[in-house]
């Protein structure tokens, strides 16, 4: 059965993805006012929304569907893997050919001396363009598929307490120094994703239990963001080696409270239909390819032209919308132009 309100979504963490990834565009400094410092903290770390909603999807879809690991793999192959080699290509020449940007990589701790090497680890991690770390990750999602299948099968009790060891453990781990450590990242993102999956399984209970708390998810979310922007002076994510100590990640349990905040409010229309919105969520995995090559682009030429200018929360808003929906516009011309190939080559 398609959930309206889960499609509404996975539209707004797809914005909210973009809106991360956003602020030097905007020229949006974080750390300008205790409103941005909050504003940021809460804004950060959207992946969390976007494994949520995999997850979720993996059962209501995958799962009731009577769930095929090597067929599963094969389609996700098709239309994840294949796209992101296709997508990751330009970006990678560019880096290793035109930019020869591998040869800056032991400034973060990875010698790379021929172009070859260069190829390899930038397909290997992702680190060639924005976001696109999070597909190497996500094959280790789809290749643990048989553990979360384990996991829908025990009761209720057991999957909650999995999920609050999880979520400690991520509070602990944190992300990955600038993303490239997968294991740290399936480690980190578990939970959301298993978090995903209970909520599909106890949509109804959910629904029940949260109606009308909006505002009170609200207020923790807010309160969540100042302690970590202000008090703790943290407003960007938390990145770190995995076995060295530095606090707790904030970021990470101040995200449950927006997925249930978005899960709860978003119901409210489940017969509704919002066209921007569902426009969003249909080409959500093509923006999440296509955005990083357009705020690269508009990067590189405000560098060449020397332009800088002080945005606020505002333009970082209206940048974000306007790069998700160019993003999700060109994917619908790719494919009104050639669509039976399209979903291999940007994913949508």
């Amino acid at each position: 059965m398609f959930i309206n309100s889960i499609n509404f979504f996975r539209g707004i963490a797809i914005l909210i993805i973009v809106l991360g990834h956003s602020y030097w565009v905007a020229g949006f400094d974080g750390n300008a006012s205790d409103i941005n410092r909050t504003f940021m903290a809460i804004a950060t770390g959207g992946t969390s929304l976007f494994v949520f909603v995999s997850g979720f999807m993996f059962h209501h879809v995958f799962y009731q569907r009577k769930f095929n690991y090597k067929k599963f793999l094969k389609n996700k192959w098709k239309n994840v893997g294949i796209p992101y080699l296709i997508m990751s290509s330009y970006a990678i020449y560019k880096a290793v050919f035109l930019k020869e940007s591998y040869l800056k990589l032991g400034d973060i701790g990875y010698e790379i001396t021929n172009k070859f090497q260069a190829i390899l680890f930038y397909y290997g991690t992702g680190f060639h363009m924005i976001a696109y770390w999070y597909i190497p990750f996500a094959a280790l999602l789809f290749i643990a598929s048989p553990l979360y299948l384990k996991f829908i099968k025990l009761e209720g009790k057991k999957q909650l307490t999995i999920i609050v060891v999880g979520y400690i453990i991520s509070g602990i781990v944190h992300r990955p120094e600038y993303n490239i450590n997968h294991l740290q990242s399936l480690v980190y993102f578990s939970p959301a994703y298993m978090l995903g999956i209970w909520s599909s399984i106890n949509k109804d209970l959910i629904y029940e239990k949260l109606k009308n708390k909006e505002i009170y998810l609200l207020g923790i979310i807010i309160g969540l963001g100042y302690l970590q922007g202000v008090i703790l002076n943290h407003p960007d994510g938390y990145h770190k080696a995995f076995f060295v100590y530095e606090g707790i990640d904030i970021t990470i349990y101040q995200k449950i409270f927006i997925i249930y905040f978005f899960m709860v409010f978003l119901h409210r229309f489940e017969g509704k239909k919002f066209i921007v919105l569902d426009f969003m969520a249909r080409y959500s995995f093509a923006v999440f390819f296509i955005h990083g090559y357009i705020l690269t682009e508009v990067m590189d030429l405000l560098e060449k032209y020397n332009i800088n200018y002080e945005g606020n929360i505002l333009v970082l808003l209206i940048i974000a919308f306007v790069v998700t929906m160019i993003s999700a516009i060109i994917a619908h011309l790719i494919k009104k132009v050639i669509p039976n190939k399209s979903r291999m080559i940007i994913g949508a």
